[in-house]
Formats: C-alpha cells, structure tokens, sequence
C-alpha cells in the first residue's frame, strides 16, 4: 500500500541514486553560471535570470525534502 509512510519511505530510499544525480544535475547550472560568467552566464538573458532563480528555489526544495526523508 503506498499510502503508508514506511512504504513512501522506501520507496524514497530504493531511489536515492536517482534522487542525487538529479539535484546534482540541477545545481550544475547555477553554479556554472557563477563560474563561467563568459560562456554560460552571456548565455542567458534577463528574463531567463527568474527562470534560474526558479531552479534555484525548486533544487533548494528539493533537498530539503531528500535531506529531511
């Protein structure tokens, strides 16, 4: 039954590779458009900085729940 939280839980567990490779995934972008100001960082325009700050936000959250689960 995967209404219970013990079963949630291991189901969590069983995809936690999965579960890193995408934070880490998600986190290569911000940090390479700090990092590489002249390749990534001319790649995107301003309006594309509160789509990044969305990813952001979102990859925070995410850990959180990884972190807290």
């Amino acid at each position: 039954d995967n209404t219970e939280f013990q079963s949630l839980s291991d189901d969590i567990q069983g995809l936690q590779g999965w579960y890193m490779a995408a934070a880490v995934g998600t986190l290569v972008l911000p940090v390479a458009f700090v990092a590489l100001p002249d390749t990534v960082g001319s790649f995107f325009q301003s309006s594309d900085l509160w789509g990044l700050l969305y990813v952001i936000a979102v990859t925070t959250g995410q850990f959180a729940l990884g972190w807290m689960l």
